[in-house]
């Protein structure tokens, strides 16, 4: 988030939107009180440093001259404010019932009240990195086209996994790195024919190949172009392209645009 012209700090929102998470720092200054125990110095020191880091100007500001900026980010995933929650209720003199009444109204607040989420988390953790059928045989073919296969764009499920499985493959969009930003490589999946500005991006961006699935639009504008665009696999989900031609263009390509230039080492502050 920025402040000012210089100046940035991490969003607030990533913490203040969870309930539980603005309790357990509500009571990190309670910590003090036990500061004698171990656990406690080692929870207060955990947190404050994550906060001076993340949410002051000056610990982002050098935080950014280490790492990215979704690094600086990743570090509120160490605050420890269910320990610290924790912490308090082990400390709680209630009788044992009600502690454990607590413990899980906590729980359930973690779930969102309603324990049924727990479930659909661990399912979308467990498949979240796991490729389809449709995509490996995808995957497969591209993997065995003349190396290296260069940039190759496509829906950001597929760019997750392609390098994984095409070691001399690259995603032209992930992550803030690459030749695309994410609205750009979507402004290209989404288009409905195949225009002169189209052709531009694609040559600029250097992708040598997309991979579509059959209910964009795209997929069938490109089988009106094969002088440009070759189908080179198709299965029941997917279809893979190459760009093997594009050179009709080549009068109308300036410079790269700043938006399309190579992206590795740049800081993306766009999240702050």
């Amino acid at each position: 988030m920025r402040l000012g012209r210089t100046l940035w700090i991490t969003n607030p929102s990533y913490i203040t939107r969870f309930p539980l998470a603005v309790a357990g720092l509500v009571l990190l200054w309670a910590l003090l009180a036990f500061w004698r125990s171990r656990c406690a110095r080692f929870l207060f020191v955990l947190s404050a440093a994550v906060v001076l880091g993340s949410f002051t100007p000056a610990g982002t500001s050098l935080l950014t001259q280490i790492v990215t900026a979704k690094m600086v980010i990743r570090l509120t995933w160490l605050l420890p404010w269910g320990f610290i929650i924790a912490f308090f209720v082990l400390r709680m003199k209630f009788r044992p019932l009600l502690n454990y009444l607590l413990v899980l109204v906590i729980a359930l607040g973690l779930g969102r009240f309603n324990p049924v989420n727990y479930l659909k988390n661990a399912y979308h953790m467990r498949d979240r990195g796991r490729a389809s059928a449709a995509e490996i045989e995808i995957f497969h073919v591209l993997d065995t086209e003349p190396g290296p296969q260069g940039f190759v764009l496509g829906p950001i499920e597929v760019m997750r996994k392609v390098a994984a499985f095409v070691p001399e493959a690259y995603p032209a969009a992930y992550r803030g790195l690459g030749t695309l930003t994410y609205s750009e490589a979507h402004e290209i999946l989404e288009a409905e024919t195949v225009t002169q500005r189209l052709r531009q991006r694609l040559r600029t961006a250097k992708i040598n190949y997309l991979i579509l699935d059959h209910e964009m639009p795209l997929a069938a504008a490109l089988a009106t172009e094969s002088a440009a665009f070759k189908l080179v696999a198709r299965n029941h989900e997917y279809t893979l392209w190459k760009v093997h031609d594009l050179e009709g263009t080549a009068n109308s390509c300036q410079a790269i645009p700043a938006g399309l230039q190579w992206r590795v080492g740049q800081k993306d502050r766009s999240i702050l």
